[in-house]
């Protein structure tokens, strides 16, 4: 695991919470606004809006998460992706 990427599944709360890293680019030539979780890139998803957007990754990345855990199994994250040209990061805490 990359040790620069914030991921923790406990606080001093007891809430698991986790780093959903986010990266966006856009808009293409229709308007809309892609995105893709950096560290679970199986999750993307495409909008009009950036807010919308981020609501449908933050979605599927919760839902994600609860499913491994329910399941039992362990998630399996995936190094931070860098930055391509015209693209931007957005760090989002996820509370399960």
């Amino acid at each position: 695991m990359n040790r620069d990427l914030p991921i923790s599944d406990t606080n001093s709360c007891g809430v698991p919470v986790f780093d959903c890293h986010v990266i966006v680019s856009g808009p293409d030539d229709a308007g809309v606004l892609h995105g893709r979780v950096s560290n679970l890139p199986e999750i993307q998803a495409s909008a009009r809006d950036e807010r919308h957007l981020l609501q449908i990754l933050v979605k599927a990345f919760k839902a994600t998460l609860i499913r491994a855990q329910a399941e039992g199994k362990t998630i399996s994250w995936s190094e931070r992706s860098p930055l391509e040209p015209g693209e931007r990061q957005r760090w989002i805490p996820v509370h399960l």
